[in-house]
This record gives C-alpha cells, sequence and structure tokens, in this order.
C-alpha cells in the first residue's frame, strides 16, 4: 500500500476507483469537484472524498466532457459507498 494511499485512508478520503476507461480530464474533474466542495463547507477530507468520487467516474467512461458526472450521479455515487 503506498504512503500516499495510507494518508488517503487516515483521513477518510481512499475509495477502491472502479475499472477505468480514459484518464482524460480526470485531473480537471478531481479539481473542479474539490472546488465545490470546498465552496460547500465541506471539511478538507469530506472535498477530498468528494472529488474522488467525481474523477472515479470521470475514468469509468470515455471522452473529457462527456465523461464528467453530473451532481446527481455523484451523490448516488456517494450514497452507494456508505
Amino acid at each position: 500500500m503506498s504512503q500516499r494511499y495510507r494518508w488517503l485512508q487516515q483521513h477518510g478520503c481512499a475509495m477502491l476507483l472502479p475499472p477505468h476507461i480514459a484518464p482524460t480530464g480526470a485531473g480537471d474533474c478531481f479539481t473542479a469537484a474539490w472546488m465545490v466542495g470546498i465552496l460547500e463547507s465541506q471539511s478538507p477530507a469530506q472535498a477530498m472524498r468528494f472529488a474522488a468520487a467525481a474523477a472515479s467516474i470521470c475514468v469509468s467512461r470515455p471522452g473529457a466532457m462527456t465523461s464528467l458526472p453530473t451532481r446527481q450521479e455523484l451523490d448516488r455515487f456517494l450514497q452507494s459507498l456508505q
């Protein structure tokens, strides 16, 4: 297990990624979702989890803009992890 994964796990942010199809746009998706979380007054750990979930959805389908999850998709995905 990597040190980065251990840190994320210790801070409640670790997630398993689904099988990925294309990494295009994943970093932009992560950054945008993290900012949404911060602007919504989520804690840094919550915002990181929110962003990781968005990016994991993003890599599970092809394209850049077309792979971005909707808020509804993201909320459903996060609920399924609980």
